[in-house]
């Protein structure tokens, strides 16, 4: 094959490549609570709540990760990410299961952009909790803050309990000095009710309920089966 075949074929082959290379190079990552996939459902002072739904083979836009993230799994199937300038990979998001609590503090040291993908045949979803304030590592089981349930994540931004709550009963009147996000990661009807005597109903596995800090809140079952749920301390 002459000099001048190989030539034309590589100077074809960087032109076929490069409009792909360049529209990649050119999207625009957002903030993740702007990326469509990523729906801010909630936003008060420094705490926003996304509902993250990926249908299957979906791909999401460039987004920026910029504070720490709680996440709270709802529905599961296998993911990859891309990192900004990287190449797709396999997340271990594919191991978990519906109800895993799960937090990244990483992005208060240092932001991360990236992409992800469902690469399954099923509808991914989680609800996801950012912090964007210091966090308060002085805070604690010890800060006077009593939360439902067993106590599963306790880091500078975020305290988690989960808690099971029977048929027709409640879990009994509990209060934070921190705002409150309350997840059901269950099936079944439940009701949050906090003193200032606002009330969410919750009715599925994603609905989730927000109380403000310093208000006492009860979790009560309306229905006939057990309800679990998780309660997130935003510090």
């Amino acid at each position: 094959m002459s000099t001048k075949i190989v030539a034309g074929i590589l100077v074809l082959s960087i032109l076929l490549v490069l409009p792909f290379t360049q529209a990649v190079a050119k999207e625009k990552a957002v903030p993740v609570y702007e990326e469509p996939m990523h729906q801010l459902v909630f936003e008060h002072d420094r705490v926003r709540v996304l509902d993250v739904q990926i249908p299957p083979g979906a791909t999401s836009l460039y987004h920026i990760h910029g504070a720490p993230i709680f996440y709270v799994a709802i529905d599961i199937s296998p993911i990859d990410a891309q990192p900004a300038g990287g190449e797709w990979a396999p997340t271990r998001i594919s191991e978990w299961r519906p109800g895993k609590t799960a937090h990244d503090l990483r992005y208060a040291q240092q932001p991360f952009t990236h992409r992800v993908r469902n690469v399954g045949t099923e509808a991914f979803r989680l609800i996801a909790v950012t912090n964007s304030g210091p966090g308060t590592p002085s805070a604690g089981s010890g800060s006077g803050s009593k939360l439902p349930g067993k106590v599963e994540n306790d880091v500078a931004w975020f305290r988690q309990s989960r808690v099971a709550v029977p048929a027709g009963d409640s879990s009994g009147w509990f209060r934070s000095e921190f705002p409150m996000v309350v997840v059901q990661v269950s099936a079944g009807d439940a009701e949050v009710h906090s003193d200032d005597g606002d009330g969410d109903v919750m009715a599925a596995a994603g609905s989730f309920a927000y109380v403000e800090s310093g208000r006492g809140a009860e979790i009560k079952n309306r229905g006939a089966d057990p309800v679990t749920l998780v309660v997130i301390e935003v510090r």
